[in-house]
C-alpha cells in the first residue's frame, strides 16, 4: 500500500504537544535575543569593573564570530543527530556560557565565556525555525512566523531597559545581565 500525498502532509490542527514545543522554541529565541540586547547596555559598567577598555569590543566580536562559524555546523548536527538533541546541546552551551560570563573575573575571561555563549546561541534560531517548519504546514507557518520574529523585536525593546535597570538602579551587579536568563532556562527542562 503506497502513501498518498495527503497522508504525508502534517495535520491542519495543532496538538497541545506542538503548542508546548512552539512556546519552548519561542522562549528560547527570546532568551537568546534578550541576552544580546541586555549586554550592550551593561558594558560601560563591566569595563569599569573588569578593566580592559582596549579589548572590550571583543566581548561582542567573539560572540558573533563564534555564532557565525557554528551556525552551519549546528544545522548539520541537527540533520545527523535530530532536532531535539541539537537544540538542547546549543541551549546547554548558551546557558553555560551565560553562567560563566556572569562569573568572569577579567576581561579575557569574559571574552572566552562569551565565545562559549556564541557557540551555543548559533543553534537556537536556525534549529528553532527548522523545528517550526517540521511541525507546521506552510499555511500554519505563515500565521505563526511573526510570533518568532516578534521575540527579537520585544527583546530589542526590553533588553536595554533591563540591562540599564540592573546596572544602574538595583543593588545587583552587572553580572545579573548574564544570570537573568538562568531561572527561565532551568525551568525549561523537558
Amino acid at each position: 500500500m503506497s502513501a498518498t500525498q495527503s497522508d504525508l502532509e502534517p495535520s491542519s490542527t495543532i496538538s497541545v504537544k506542538t503548542y508546548i514545543t512552539l512556546v519552548g522554541v519561542a522562549m528560547s529565541i527570546f532568551m537568546a535575543a534578550l541576552e544580546n540586547t541586555v549586554v550592550g547596555t551593561a558594558m560601560p559598567t563591566v569595563v569599569a569593573s573588569l578593566g580592559g577598555i582596549s579589548i572590550y569590543s571583543w566581548v561582542f566580536a567573539a560572540y558573533i564570530l563564534a555564532a557565525t562559524v557554528m551556525t552551519p555546523i549546528w544545522g548539520k548536527m541537527a540533520d545527523l543527530l535530530g532536532r531535539r538533541p541539537a537544540i538542547f546541546g546549543g541551549l546547554a552551551l548558551f546557558i553555560l556560557g551565560s553562567a560563566l560570563s556572569g562569573a568572569a573575573q577579567t576581561m579575557p575571561q569574559l571574552i572566552a565565556f562569551r565565545t562559549i555563549q556564541g557557540l551555543g546561541s548559533a543553534a537556537i534560531f536556525p534549529i528553532g525555525m527548522t523545528i517550526v517548519a517540521d511541525l507546521l504546514t506552510l499555511e500554519q507557518r505563515t500565521k505563526t512566523i511573526g510570533l518568532f520574529s516578534g521575540m527579537w523585536a520585544i527583546a530589542s525593546l526590553v533588553g536595554p531597559l533591563v540591562g540599564g535597570y540592573l546596572t544602574a538602579y538595583t543593588e545587583l551587579s552587572w553580572r545579573w545581565c548574564f544570570y537573568i536568563i538562568l531561572p527561565s532556562a532551568c525551568s525549561r527542562r523537558s
